[in-house]
């Protein structure tokens, strides 16, 4: 059932023009942090398959991810740990489809958003109460020649598109609905025709802009997005639904002929609503239930300053104010066998809470007559709901050795708080937990050479403390339901660590072939009962090469490969224990969690893209295979044992892979 679901909704995700500058040095503007940056024009050239923004950025360098899921992990930290901005706007949970590794696409379409700044260390003090990355999306922006409508289909949805601009020139709009349509598809299929899989998301995005007088602009949001996901079988029912709905006004205004402040007024919604039944058990009877229903309501505003009082200092200030409220109605009965036939664990908490988070920094950007600049802050969080605080200082350094070199220095403290709508409930933890820590080290060098060529090179070093209690699945599998289920796991890290090195290799001088080149070694590990254990997507190494020829603009061919090595997963142990007449019993458990590892990954991705007609209505046409050679990524292991006669144990490992070659194909209509 899951990989046909998959099989679906799985981005074949080829890079067509990634720019990656990590962090815009001083041969470039100055910039200190690790950052790398994707175009509008480059992001609208990717394909994707369900359209999906946080696909097509997922493989940059330092980001790890897996072929169900689009959130992900930035040099080696939880998925949870990446702060998400839409237009100065924070997105909590921005992802549909959310029973498949907690997201299999995002709410956003590619065709809502400009411009994507990369953040994946040391970044500035304005960015705060997120550990390991900053995803920083401006959306799209009519061009100058006009207004256009657009219809899209794919293999996965349908998009309408309209944007435009104002009739006096000094405002813009924008209007994005996309309908996603896989339980229609899997309805024609009938792939699995023993289950009855109805997976629904859809999503909106509008904005409009305008100047007010010559030194003002206002702007007003609203992303709405929802998606259900319903099964029934002979056994097993599932209906689960979730929600994201957001609104914010912004106003930007030059104060005097040096300041400048930005204000957002922001509300939010987050719904959560599963209902599960098991009915495997003897008989057709009860094997577990699950009931939640969970909400999270934020209001917001935001006030930011940047001043430039006098060279070589350009100064920034904001404070951010959120008011959230939580509401938590959880309940689950799992049937556990025993010897007597079986008992029901329990759980159930019914929770209603409120609290103000607050957020400010300040800092400085100072431009050295002798090429280089700093940048200095720092930033103070609260959170009421937990009563605690934290302090994270910056700084950031850029020297530009020559015209074309530039060497990068990062530092940092930060910090990332449980948000008020994150309990554990489901695991039976009803408090809340002090907020992680981290200390970030960044070295990084640009050189750009002749000929279009750029080298990127970046060392970094990450400290982790006050780390909270995990929950792992240690079977590897996908569930929609996994407190209740048997491998279900609690651990415990005392301390964390991730460092590692990243270079990348591009010549893009806008002629007919361009391409880059990416290598990353990385370590990421815990300490957990004295143990050293590889982080869940601990990859020693990550090879990518991406080539683009463009021989008109009619056409264009994108050929990319890429190649990791195995992630780490627990392995099943067995164990032959006596009992008193005698007899072997062959007992199943787990091994130390994250000790073996997968084979290496890697996959070929092919696409064709061909575009038709003038500058009043163009169509464009692609197609694409992924994983053109039909590789068989090992995704986890099935485990069989018993005692052979000869009295030994006998385990079988059967390998259950990623997806196999996946062809695709997809238009785009402008007029």
């Amino acid at each position: 059932m899951l990989p046909v679901l998959a099989a679906t909704t799985a981005a074949e995700t080829v890079l067509d023009d990634v720019v990656v500058t990590s962090g815009q040095s001083a041969t470039a503007g100055g910039r200190t942090t690790t950052r790398h940056t994707v175009t509008r024009h480059e992001l609208r050239g990717f394909p994707h398959l369900g359209e999906d923004v946080f696909r097509a950025v997922a493989r940059v360098p330092g980001i790890a991810t897996d072929e169900y899921a689009a959130q992900f992990s930035i040099r080696g930290g939880e998925e949870d740990e990446i702060l998400v901005w839409l237009d100065g706007m924070e997105l909590y949970e921005p992802f549909h489809l959310k029973d498949v590794n907690g997201g299999a696409l995002s709410i956003l379409d590619v065709e809502a958003v400009g411009d994507i700044d990369i953040m994946t260390g040391a970044f500035p003090a304005r960015f705060g109460d997120r550990l390991s990355g900053v995803l920083d999306m401006t959306s799209s922006t009519p061009s100058q020649d006009g207004g256009r409508t657009s219809l899209g289909l794919s293999m996965t949805n349908a998009r309408l598109l309209s944007e435009g601009r104002l009739k006096d020139g000094r405002g813009h709009w924008l209007f994005v609905a996309r309908r996603g349509y896989l339980d229609l598809v899997l309805g024609i299929t009938d792939a699995s025709p023993q289950v009855d899989l109805r997976p629904v998301y859809y999503d909106t995005y509008g904005k409009i802009a305008f100047q007010v007088g010559e030194s003002q602009s206002m702007s007003a949001h609203a992303l709405w997005a929802a998606d259900t996901m319903t099964i029934v079988d002979d056994e097993d029912t599932v209906d689960n639904s979730y929600g994201n709905g957001y609104g914010w006004l912004t106003w930007a205004a030059d104060v005097g002929s040096d300041a400048r402040q930005r204000t957002v007024l922001s509300a939010g919604r987050v719904t959560r609503d599963r209902l599960g039944v098991d009915l495997s058990g003897s008989g057709g009877r009860l094997n577990s239930e699950v009931s939640e229903d969970r909400v999270f309501d934020l209001l917001g505003i935001k006030q930011e300053w940047t001043m430039s009082p006098s060279d070589p200092h350009m100064l920034s200030a904001g404070v951010d104010i959120k008011r959230h409220w939580a509401a938590y109605d959880y309940a689950s009965s799992t049937r556990r066998q025993s010897v007597s036939g079986g008992e029901y664990v329990t759980r159930a908490s019914n929770i209603d809470i409120a609290g103000t988070q607050v957020g400010i920094y300040v800092g400085d950007s100072i431009a050295l007559r002798d090429g280089t600049t700093a940048d200095v802050g720092v930033r103070y969080d609260h959170a009421s709901w937990l009563e605690e605080a934290a302090v994270g200082p910056r700084v950031g350094l850029s020297h530009a050795l020559d015209a074309h070199t530039a060497l990068r220095a990062g530092w940092g403290r930060f910090s990332q708080f449980q948000r008020i709508a994150d309990l554990r409930v489901q695991d039976g933890e009803e408090q809340f937990l002090p907020p992680q820590r981290a200390e970030h080290r960044v070295l990084g060098l640009e050189r750009r050479f002749a000929d279009g060529l750029t080298l990127t090179l970046d060392m970094y070093q990450k400290a982790l403390w006050a780390i909270p209690p995990r929950y792992l699945n240690l079977d590897g599998d996908v569930d929609f339901y996994p407190e209740i289920e048997g491998d279900r796991a609690r651990v415990e890290p005392e301390d964390g660590s991730a460092k590692g090195i990243e270079a990348v290799l591009t010549r893009d001088i806008g002629d007919a072939v361009s391409w880059w080149l990416s290598y990353a070694y990385a370590v990421a590990q815990d300490d957990i009962d004295g143990v050293t254990t590889p982080r869940d997507f601990d990859q020693r190494h990550a090879f990518s090469a991406d080539i683009s020829y463009q021989p008109s603009d009619r056409w264009r061919w994108n050929v990319a490969w890429q190649y990791r090595t195995g992630r780490p997963y627990t392995p099943r142990v067995f164990e032959r224990l006596m009992t008193p007449r005698g007899l072997g019993r062959l007992v199943e458990s787990f091994g130390v969690v994250n000790s073996a590892r997968l084979p290496p990954y890697h996959r070929l991705d092919v696409r064709v893209r061909r575009h038709f007609g003038g500058a009043a209505s163009q169509l464009a046409v692609y197609a694409e295979v992924r994983n053109l050679y039909n590789r068989g990524n090992v995704r986890r292991y099935e485990v069989d044992g018993w005692v052979g006669r000869d009295g030994e144990i006998v385990v079988l490992r059967t390998p259950i892979t990623w997806l196999s070659i996946l062809p695709s194909v997809g238009l785009r209509w402008d007029f």
